[in-house]
């Protein structure tokens, strides 16, 4: 009955010190996920542009969403840098390299 309430307390203690690592694991898979999502939209838009020999857009929706469509009016470029500068607050936020 000791042996089985002493393996109980190792295994308690184990997840105890592992589950930081796994929470930051699955952060940093949901962090490699949306910037993927990003990569992947900007060569579609990319590819779409060359194959249409027209202008594109590309417009990130919420979560890791996007769509990419014709350039129907000009692009703001001031909304632009500001989206740009939130994209990279972000990034800047929630990627933490290790060192």
């Amino acid at each position: 009955m000791i042996e089985l309430l002493l393996a109980l307390v190792v295994l308690g203690v184990l997840v105890g010190l592992g589950m930081p690592s796994f929470i930051q694991m699955l952060r940093n898979a949901e962090t490699r996920a949306a910037a993927e999502s990003v990569a992947n939209g900007m060569q579609r838009a990319r590819a779409e542009a060359v194959s249409r020999n027209a202008k594109m857009q590309f417009v990130l929706g919420s979560g890791t969403s996007w769509t990419v469509d014709y350039v129907t009016k000009p692009v703001d470029l001031d909304q632009f840098m500001s989206a740009v500068r939130q994209i990279d607050e972000f990034f800047v936020q929630v990627v933490k390299l290790p060192k």
